[in-house]
């Protein structure tokens, strides 16, 4: 189901929101969709679609909604904001799915050039035909905080690197991992 119009808001979100709070990102952090007052994503939504630029995707099974896409496109670039698959359908690849329906979609008509995926997950390589570098880049003057804070970050970094490494080495990165996400 694509949404582009403001009749079709309440019930993506309805949808999105219940799919939203089964990922993994909200259950495990708080973060998503389902973590930011509806009232607000009901008013951004709306206002991308009296402009033209809201394209949002819902994947349903039968009746049972599966997994979202909340996104825009604004000239050739389409961006999802949020993402989210149900945890009940990830055997069967409802995010793969869902994607590959909306590049379909995207690309039938008023087909953007871009399709930002934003940051780099490993299997998004297998749809991508082209990436470059990127960072976010956080800007603080010269005080004892900020440079505390730095240091800090860059010292869990490197330790988490080491230890990933480490555990690569032995042949429990893996294992930690599923551990560590289930």
């Amino acid at each position: 189901m694509r949404v582009t119009k403001t009749s079709e808001i309440d019930a993506f979100l309805e949808a999105a929101y219940a799919i939203d709070r089964t990922t993994w990102q909200f259950t495990r952090f708080g973060r998503g969709l389902a973590a930011r007052d509806i009232d607000v994503a009901r008013g951004e939504m709306q206002l991308l679609a009296k402009r033209g630029w809201l394209r949002s995707y819902l994947l349903k099974c039968g009746d049972v909604p599966c997994s979202f896409i909340l996104g825009q496109q604004y000239g050739t670039r389409f961006h999802p904001y949020n993402v989210g698959v149900d945890e009940k359908w990830l055997s069967y690849s409802a995010g793969t799915i869902i994607l590959l329906l909306v590049l379909e979609d995207l690309f039938k008509e008023n087909s953007p050039q871009v399709y930002d995926f934003g940051s780099h997950v490993k299997w998004q390589e297998l749809f991508a035909t082209e990436s470059y570098p990127e960072t976010s880049v956080w800007l603080f003057r010269r005080r004892s905080y900020p440079l505390l804070a730095g240091s800090i970050y860059r010292a869990c970094n490197m330790i988490s690197t080491t230890a990933g490494a480490a555990l690569e080495r032995v042949g429990l990165k893996s294992r930690m991992r599923k551990l560590l996400w289930r």
